[in-house]
């Protein structure tokens, strides 16, 4: 197994006293020679137009290099439909040069291509370090409970039992889209285009010396991290979350101080058993 980290290309890496006019040709001249050498340029979504096309509306993708505009034609987006493309805004996106309007002034371009070259890039480093290498994730989408991330042009999802030790609520609460995150790859396939990975894997599991941080029988404080119909998540240390019973006359809320008794630890499941014998402050939340 690898676990040295390896650099991928990623979508979201990416004067003086001069006249506008020579900036947009400085920016023309980086577009043509993009197009010429099949060079892969990163600029952010910023826009989504309709444009007619052999009298078909097409909805496009608005880019920019500099001073100059871009179009990448939804079939050249890689995405399943609109919605995707707008959960896409403001994030960044390789994408070759494939065509030049020169009566509009802009250029035509296509992440589709974009991310074939990058991929197939990607899976030639993965190939050679094998599972455990350690890879730069960006996100580009956070649901609850899952969050889908690109490795050097491949798109994966990252599931959040994968995502830290411990309990996370939501996932929503810790990324965000654009975010870049360390992560291991812990399975592949490259015939299926299945990458599975953890950021979790990454990190010292805290369970190995959960005995140095707790025992069986004796009082600690912690914060409600999550309540569930099964009971409450209760945070002792950073990855270590206690499970209890719900309260007879109380109920609890996140980010909630109280005080557990430890009942059971189970470090081979990664499991506490406690029960809350005191609340010491309510999160106070406010409503307008």
């Amino acid at each position: 197994m690898s676990d040295q980290l390896i650099n991928v290309l990623s979508e979201g890496n990416g004067v003086g006293d001069v006249t506008t006019e020579a900036l947009q040709e400085k920016d023309w001249q980086e577009v043509y020679a993009a197009r010429q050498t099949r060079k892969i340029l990163f600029a952010t979504l910023s826009g989504i137009e309709t444009h007619t096309l052999r009298e078909n509306e097409i909805e496009c993708a608005v880019v920019r290099i500099g001073r100059v505009k871009g179009l990448i034609p939804f079939d050249y987006m890689e995405v399943k439909d609109k919605r995707q493309m707008r959960n896409m805004m403001g994030q960044k996106l390789g994408f070759l040069v494939i065509g030049i309007d020169e009566a509009n002034k802009m250029f035509i371009g296509s992440r589709s291509g974009a991310l074939e070259v990058m991929q197939s890039a990607t899976w030639k480093e993965i190939q050679a370090k094998g599972v455990g290498t350690v890879v730069n994730a960006e996100v580009r989408y956070v649901a609850p409970k899952y969050a889908l991330v690109q490795i050097g042009g491949i798109e994966t999802t990252l599931d959040i039992s994968e995502f830290d030790y411990g309990w996370v609520d939501n996932l929503r609460d810790k990324i965000q889209a654009g975010d870049n995150i360390t992560v291991k790859i812990t399975e592949f396939d490259q015939e299926k285009k299945e990458l599975k990975i953890s950021r979790k894997a990454t990190q010292q599991n805290p369970w190995d010396y959960v005995d140095q941080l707790v025992s069986k029988n004796c009082e600690y404080t912690g914060t409600v991290s999550g309540v569930v119909k099964f009971g409450n998540f209760i945070n002792l240390a950073p990855g270590i979350d206690a499970l209890t019973p719900h309260m007879k006359f109380e109920t609890l809320s996140k980010g909630d101080l109280v005080v557990v008794r430890i009942r059971e630890i189970r470090p081979e499941k990664e499991e506490i058993s406690a029960s809350i014998i005191k609340i010491l402050r309510k999160n106070q939340v406010f409503t307008l």
